[in-house]
């Protein structure tokens, strides 16, 4: 009676998310590692290079961007573009794969091999897996602008699972927050270890300056002491005067 009411009441609310049945280990295994960690760049060459294509299919790889629109499109812009290219063309190689297996079982459909048909959709999965990872590295990309560039580092090392920067993120930037503090503080203090108070009092050389040792501190700056047994006369205004009047020049007066 309750499993009936609860069918009419439909699916509790605060319910886990469902997940489908559990597939076999081998491939769970296979799969949740490309997903995460992605697929080696000459294995996917190889798979795609393996299913081109098909003659009567083209529209399964990428559609190239017009020229026209090309133009005015920016540098960032062309590059994203190009990325999201090759993704669609691991897609189509993909479905390429699928649909040659099809195709022989719709043909002969009591003379199937069963291992090729195997083999063929684990390369269809893998290149799917590969774009899977790859789109989630294109979600990630955009966080390097909006975070400190200590946490860069931090964010391209952490796992992709459940969580696109993985469920340790937290103390990840914690640690390395932490880990940057302590080298700034040792890299202080061996600073102001090296860094001792100078007692030396610089002295006057033969000829007046200083010694030309340059790890002597204060060798630009030295300062030759006043000789103070030469001091000129300070002249009041009276006697400046004085001066003023006896080395002015008289003129001579014309003689007529």
């Amino acid at each position: 009676m309750e499993n009936r009411f609860s069918k009419i009441l439909g699916a509790q609310p605060l319910a886990e998310k469902p997940f489908g049945t559990a597939i076999h280990e081998e491939v769970s295994i296979r799969w949740n590692s490309y997903v995460t960690k992605g697929v080696d760049k000459k294995i996917i060459e190889t798979v795609t290079n393996k299913y081109m294509v098909p003659e009567n299919s083209k529209s399964l790889g990428a559609p190239i961007m017009n020229k026209e629109v090309e133009i005015c499109l920016s540098r960032d812009n062309i590059k994203n573009d190009r990325f999201l290219s090759q993704l669609q063309n691991i897609l189509g190689s993909s479905l390429t794969a699928v649909g040659t297996i099809m195709s022989e079982i719709i043909t002969n459909p009591t003379n199937t091999d069963l291992e090729k048909v195997i083999s063929t959709l684990a390369d269809s999965a893998q290149l799917q897996c590969a774009v899977h990872q790859g789109l989630s590295q294109h979600r990630r990309y955009p966080a390097k602008f909006t975070m400190t560039e200590e946490s860069h580092k931090v964010l391209g090392e952490s796992p992709i699972d459940e969580l696109l920067f993985g469920k340790n993120l937290n103390e990840s930037i914690k640690t390395n927050e932490a880990t940057n503090r302590l080298g700034k503080t040792l890299k202080q203090k061996k600073w102001q270890n090296l860094k001792k108070p100078s007692t030396y009092e610089p002295q006057p050389g033969p000829s007046g300056m200083q010694s030309k040792n340059r790890s002597i501190p204060n060798y630009l700056n030295y300062r030759r002491p006043q000789n103070t047994s030469r001091k000129r006369p300070r002249y009041s205004e009276n006697i400046k005067d004085q001066e003023r009047q006896r080395n002015r020049r008289v003129p001579r007066f014309r003689k007529y």
